[in-house]
């Protein structure tokens, strides 16, 4: 029962970690392509990747969290999920082009981040969980680079090709069909953090 917790646990660190990435990247896109980044949230949210990354390490080396350690990572899940309050449109159909772009471009790198948690969770804990991850992230590597490339194209006025537009609106529908699981999201996150 006790490798049930552990796991639970650095997978609620892992989802924290990507939502956390998920609004960092969103803020980073948004200043790139001239839409005006958040400054309050760029100054705070390096400062909680970095937290989470050194927690993470030392998770993986002693397999638990002190008490101390589950409390801030509460406190951390409540400040990242309402940072989110700015992230999720009030009317989907609204946003810009741009704005799509910062919303599904943060989701894609989101993506990734815990698809490649889930590699190193299955290094430490379960091998077959490694081994299929491990198959998903040239995909997942894929999209994120296409992001890159899009914003790229963007922040240096270059135009984008139909194919590459509609990817981005393809992304925004797919993540708008999916959008009121994000609370319950951090419901998980914090179950699972609690072991």
């Amino acid at each position: 029962m006790e490798a049930i917790n552990i796991i639970k646990q650095y997978n609620g660190i892992i989802l924290l970690y990507s939502y956390t990435q998920r609004m960092f990247v969103f803020e980073q896109i948004k200043g790139i392509i001239a839409l005006g980044q958040n400054n309050e949230k760029m100054n705070a949210l390096p400062s909680i990747l970095d937290y989470l990354s050194d927690l993470m390490q030392k998770f993986e080396q002693t397999k638990s969290l002190s008490d101390l350690q589950i409390k801030e990572l509460l406190e951390i899940s409540e400040e990242v999920q309402g940072m989110l309050i700015d992230y999720l449109p009030p009317s989907p159909e609204s946003n810009t082009f741009g704005e799509k772009l910062a919303i599904t471009g943060s989701t894609i790198y989101a993506e990734e981040h815990i698809n490649n948690g889930v590699i190193k969770l299955g290094e430490i804990f379960s091998p077959e969980i490694r081994d299929h991850f491990s198959q998903r992230a040239p995909y997942y590597r894929d999209r994120v680079n296409l992001v890159n490339q899009i914003v790229h194209k963007i922040a240096n006025n270059q135009p984008l090709t139909p194919e590459e537009r509609n990817q981005v609106e393809d992304w925004y529908e797919a993540l708008m069909e999916n959008i009121d699981g994000i609370d319950s999201d951090f419901d998980t996150i914090r179950a699972f953090i609690k072991g």
